[in-house]
Order: structure tokens, then sequence, then C-alpha cells
């Protein structure tokens, strides 16, 4: 599993302003309400942080990056304080990945994004 996070961190790290700009079209414009039926994630529930992470893909590399999430959400993520649920969704087109998680607080998030 180490070295997954090595290899998604630089993704991680250059798409932060995405990742705000993405949440905050999530709250405001209701983006990706057609895709919620198909996450586990509700993007209404109160009280809590919904994450979304837009990496970008290219046909050829997209089953690599859904399956290097797929691991990290299903073995580090639940190990992980704070931590509450996620998804991924693929594009129809191949070029891009959204990671849905969400988090007890701001602060639970923060501290994972540190790691």
């Amino acid at each position: 599993m180490n070295f997954i996070l090595p290899r998604l961190k630089p993704l991680l790290l250059g798409l932060r302003p995405l990742v705000f700009a993405a949440v905050l079209m999530l709250s405001i414009f209701g983006v990706m309400s057609d895709a919620q039926a198909a996450t586990k994630i509700s993007l209404d529930a109160p009280n809590v942080v919904n994450v979304a992470t837009i990496y970008k893909t290219e046909q050829k590399t997209e089953e690599q990056v859904v399956s290097d999430l797929m691991e990290v959400q299903t073995t580090l993520l639940p190990q992980t304080p704070g931590f509450l649920n996620s998804s991924i969704l693929k594009g129809q087109d191949g070029t891009k990945v959204v990671a849905l998680s969400q988090w007890e607080d701001l602060a639970s998030f923060q501290a994972y994004e540190k790691q």
C-alpha cells in the first residue's frame, strides 16, 4: 500500500485548487446530483465535509488510477480518524476520475492530507 500514496500524493497536492472548486460546485450547483444515486455518499448530509478530488487521466491510464484509488479507499481510508465514506466515479470519456470522500469535519480531512 505504501507504493500507492507516493504516486497519488503529487496529484493530490497539484489539484488542491480543483478540489476546492469541485467542492464549491457541488455545494452551489449540485453538479453531481445525477451521479449521487450511483454512490454511497449523500451529498446533502448535514454537518459533514464532502471532498471531490478530480484526477486527470487518459483512457489507457484510467483503470490503473481507479485501481489505485480503490485500494486506498478499502485499506487506508477506513482506518483514518474522521473518515466516513467514499466513492469513485469514472468519466465517460476516460479523461477524468472523481474520488468523493466524506469526513466528520474539516480538521480530519486536513490531517489526512498531511500524511
